[in-house]
């Protein structure tokens, strides 16, 4: 009768020498930590982050020198136009970099056999590959929006676009 009037027990997951392993979540946690700091630690991130900051100093000079008409008549078009031309551009080379480098870089470095024979989930080794990779890609569009957001503070104030 005691036997069921006690709570059950959630199951814990072992590996085979009866350890108690962390849950999905603390996996993609870590795996998505040390796939940040493999980005910031390689070449990759910073030359991709300089591409960005050339691609908006382009355009800020651009815009600067030729003024075409269709920026600069109120802050909506140069927003638009601003976004429309160029991030579909970064977007892609965020995706070429760092998707391409997630999982090929394992394998090329010999690092993703060890990785694939610990008592990890593969979902979340592909999830915590996959968020580091959004979170390099969102720094690098972080600072682009920023030189926009300077050139539209510079073009036309604080204005807000309607």
């Amino acid at each position: 009768m005691t036997r069921f009037l006690t709570k059950p027990t959630s199951p814990t997951v072992a590996d085979s020498k009866g350890r108690a392993l962390p849950s999905s979540v603390t996996q993609v946690g870590t795996i998505t930590k040390y796939e940040l700091v493999n980005y910031f630690r390689s070449r990759r991130f910073f030359v991709l982050l300089i591409i960005g900051v050339i691609i908006g100093a382009l355009l800020t000079a651009l815009v600067g020198y030729y003024r075409p008409a269709g920026f600069l008549t109120s802050p909506l078009d140069f927003y638009s136009n601003w976004w429309s031309n160029s991030i579909t551009f970064i977007i892609i080379l965020s995706g070429i970099f760092y998707g391409g480098d997630a999982i090929s870089g394992e394998f090329q470095n010999k690092t993703g056999y060890f990785l694939v024979a610990n008592p990890l989930r593969r979902s979340s080794i592909y999830i915590g590959k996959w968020l580091g990779a959004l979170i390099a890609s969102m720094i690098m569009l972080a600072v682009f929006a920023a030189i926009t957001v300077g050139n539209g503070i510079y073009y036309f104030g604080l204005n807000i676009p309607n």
